[in-house]
């Protein structure tokens, strides 16, 4: 079951198992299709379009992102990281 993760307004998704966060639903099952499949190993394919990782246990609940200067997604990160985080499992 995939992880919905909303900040802003803006929806990632995540692997339930890794807990990698992507940018689509399709990606984040494809990684959690793998994980079971594979358990304790993460596919090169999801490795490379993973965006971050999710930590929903506790409160509050964390997302982190990875930061790619080069891709100009630094300036996204340092004003999402003011807004609230809400994390729940899809259904």
């Amino acid at each position: 079951m995939v992880y919905i993760v909303e900040i802003n307004g803006s929806k990632y998704y995540a692997c339930s198992i890794c807990r990698s966060l992507f940018v689509s639903e399709e990606m984040a099952k494809a990684c959690e299709e793998y994980c079971s499949k594979n358990p304790g190993s993460k596919s090169p394919e999801s490795t490379r379009d993973s965006i971050g990782f999710i930590n929903p246990e506790g409160e509050p609940q964390k997302v982190y992102f990875r930061v790619a200067p080069l891709k100009g997604c630094t300036k996204t990160v340092f004003r999402l990281c003011r807004a609230g985080v809400n994390i729940y499992s899809s259904c």
